[in-house]
C-alpha cells in the first residue's frame, strides 16, 4: 500500500497529497 508509505512520510497532509504525487512523481514536499 502505497498510500501507507507515503502517510509516513507526510502524515500531516491528507491522502490528496497521494493523488498529486501519482501526478507528480518529484517531491511533493517542494511543491508544498
Amino acid at each position: 500500500m502505497t498510500k501507507f508509505e507515503m502517510s509516513e512520510d507526510t502524515p500531516s497532509v491528507a491522502p490528496a497529497m497521494t493523488l498529486e504525487h501519482t501526478a507528480f512523481p518529484h517531491p511533493t514536499t517542494a511543491k508544498w
